[in-house]
């Protein structure tokens, strides 16, 4: 029997998840693995926390429902705190897999994790571009030649590219083997002695997870219809409604940016487009031309001379 691990990271989702739906097109056994790497949870040079209270409930919580989808589909997600690297390595020859499926980070600190991955079990990880709206194969340059103008980055891919379908959620996974330690979920007291308060001025109630992400782009495209006032409204700042909120879970990757694109291009056609529907797409594409354009500056994009 042919085993993979798929590597969980930023793609914290079942539905169009590139790297798991090719692992179960071509492997036996699939084991998903999660970790909450130590080094996120370090402090800055500036000593400051790298991840807050905040940040770290959300995404023990994305963790838990990825958990919990994963659970219902016959299957379960193994999860370890520490060193990535470590914990790939002893699942990968506990279970005797032949390949690691993840998503591709552009990022120095994410890349270095996945050099280290590569190093410790001496194998290639398989990787997969499933973060942007417009895959890296699709839009019409190379990353050295991204434009540094986002005027000139949007009407080359809205002229050029095209938004590709998502990737559907598996309907069942086979069980994990039995050897296998699950393990269990960390709390917000392994990390850190700071707990986020409930402040009564947010106007949501942030909770991670991919069933949160598509409960609140239902409640912005089809209960409210908020999603028609979203280019009039969407820099007003208070209030729940005032934009769609989805960038928390886009971060964790609990959403993808194509399942939203597709559910817009859905929603115009039950209903209707007008400049607002078109103006969230257009947003998507801003952060696509942030992500490319970290891809083509590397750290210079974080240095206090910028790029």
């Amino acid at each position: 029997m042919s085993t993979v691990i798929v590597w969980f990271r930023n793609d914290l989702r079942l539905h169009d998840n590139e790297s798991l739906t090719k692992a179960l097109e071509n492997y036996d056994q699939v084991i998903p693995f999660f970790c909450f790497d130590e080094r996120l949870f370090t402090k800055t040079k500036y000593g400051f926390p790298k991840i807050g209270a905040h940040r770290a409930s959300f995404l023990i919580e994305s963790v838990q429902n990825l958990k919990e989808n994963l659970q219902s589909l016959g299957s379960n997600l193994v999860v370890r705190v520490g060193k990535s690297a470590n914990h790939i390595k002893e699942l990968y020859e506990q279970c005797g897999a032949v390949a690691i499926y993840t998503q591709k980070e552009i990022t120095s600190e994410e890349v270095m994790l996945e050099c280290e991955v590569e190093s410790a079990i001496n194998v290639s990880i398989t990787f997969f571009k499933g973060s942007f709206l417009f895959h890296p194969k699709d839009i019409p340059f190379d990353a050295g030649s991204i434009p540094e103008i986002f005027t000139s980055f949007r009407k080359k891919i809205e002229g050029k590219s095209f938004v590709r379908e998502c990737y559907p959620t598996p309907n069942k996974i086979n069980h994990l083997p039995q050897f296998i330690q699950i393990g269990s979920l960390p709390t917000l007291k392994n990390f850190t002695n700071d707990f986020p308060e409930n402040d009564f001025r947010a106007v949501l109630m942030f909770k991670g997870g991919e069933e949160e992400a598509i409960k609140r782009l239902n409640h912005y495209f089809y209960e409210t219809q908020e999603l028609l006032d979203y280019k009039e409204k969407r820099n007003g700042l208070i209030g729940a409604n005032y934009s769609s909120k989805l960038s928390v879970w886009l971060s964790n990757g609990c959403i993808s940016p194509r399942r939203i694109y597709w559910e817009i291009k859905k929603f115009e056609k039950e209903f209707r487009s007008n400049d607002s529907t078109y103006w969230l797409i257009f947003e998507l594409i801003w952060r696509d031309f942030f992500k490319y354009t970290a891809l083509k500056n590397g750290n210079k994009f974080f240095h206090s001379y910028g790029i």
